[in-house]
């Protein structure tokens, strides 16, 4: 469901303390969880700035749940996905919550069923794509995402009311991990959408390299009344060498039913860790359409103060002729 709130930015500030007292400063807090609880997400508080305008956001996304077990325990299982968005501007506010709530059920160790409303797993947030967050940033990436990962969760949480429900199936094995979600929208026009979308992502062992992987998704999202659909494409490859890391995704969007609009992408993310407490990254998206293409870029830094809270900031521009450079500084916190 999603739920309108003037008081966003209070309920996502307390969400973060809770969750930030809950996991505790180390990770030793965060292990003393009963056997089988997890909770885990982000969120942040950044101002975001250019020559000509100023806005304030409020980010959350996280999960806290009960993960069903395996070997003889119990094959139940309970989780909660929450995404949370607030921006304050000059000219007004815009505040939205989506819960995410479901069920789960181990039918074996490797496969794993989900009913209610799971996440799809073709976003970014899905498990099977690679969850970087570029420093050009929390803030302003909310209004891309849709184009290169997120076009399902991100269309359900800022474009109107809408109550989705369906199931997902997740099966691992070895090094190979596959996934497909199906959900069914119905939106305020009284119309609905079906949603299907399958994933997988491979593990790779390569000489030099940890965390290693290959990944791939496809979704179709279908309008039963206008006719109107979307697919995407994405395919990438995301891994670590040293202190370096690095994701590059490859990425098409077809838009049919009387509306053809077809958007091609590449994002690029590396980050360097000079040191535990402090991170330096650069990201770059590339995207081409119909009637205008350009590339936007940024630089930024993380200072960690422990292993959950840290301090960034951020520049981002774009090659077009439109406002910027963007500036922004934030707070989050990651566990």
């Amino acid at each position: 469901m999603n739920l309108h709130s003037t008081s966003i930015t209070a309920t996502i500030t307390t969400a973060a303390t809770a969750l930030a007292a809950l996991i505790g400063p180390s990770p030793a807090r965060a292990q003393s969880l009963p056997e089988g609880m997890f909770a885990e997400g982000h969120a942040s508080l950044s101002l975001n700035w250019s020559d000509s305008t100023s806005d304030t956001y409020a980010l959350a996304d996280f999960d806290i749940g009960w993960r069903p077990g395996s070997g003889g325990t119990i094959p139940l299982g309970f989780a909660l996905g929450v995404d949370a968005y607030h921006r304050s501007k000059s000219s007004g506010s815009t505040n939205k919550i989506a819960l995410y709530p479901m069920l789960t059920y181990e039918i074996s160790p490797a496969l794993t069923l989900s009913a209610g409303v799971p996440r799809f797993v073709s976003s970014r947030n899905g498990g099977y794509l690679p969850d970087e967050r570029p420093f050009y940033s929390d803030a302003t990436i909310i209004g891309l995402r849709q184009f290169f990962g997120s076009f399902s969760a991100s269309g359900y949480l800022l474009n109107g009311d809408r109550q989705p429900y369906g199931l997902r199936l997740d099966h691992r094995r070895g090094n190979l991990a596959l996934g497909a979600s199906f959900h069914r929208i119905d939106l305020d026009s009284g119309s609905t959408s079906n949603v299907a979308a399958v994933a997988a992502s491979y593990d790779l062992k390569i000489t030099g390299l940890s965390d290693a992987r290959v990944f791939a998704s496809f979704e179709r999202n279908q309008n039963d009344a206008s006719g109107f659909g979307v697919s995407q494409y994405r395919i990438g490859f995301a891994g670590k060498y040293g202190p370096v890391s690095g994701a590059l995704t490859l990425g098409r969007e077809d838009k049919t039913g009387g509306f053809d609009f077809d958007i091609t992408t590449a994002e690029l993310n590396a980050t360097w860790d000079v040191s535990e407490s402090f991170s330096a990254r650069a990201s770059l998206l590339a995207m081409d359409t119909p009637t205008i293409s350009f590339t936007l870029y940024g630089l930024g830094a993380k200072y960690r103060f422990n292993k959950w809270a840290s301090l960034q900031a951020s520049i981002s521009d774009s090659d077009t002729s439109g406002p910027g450079p963007f500036y922004e500084l934030g707070l989050s916190v990651d566990f």
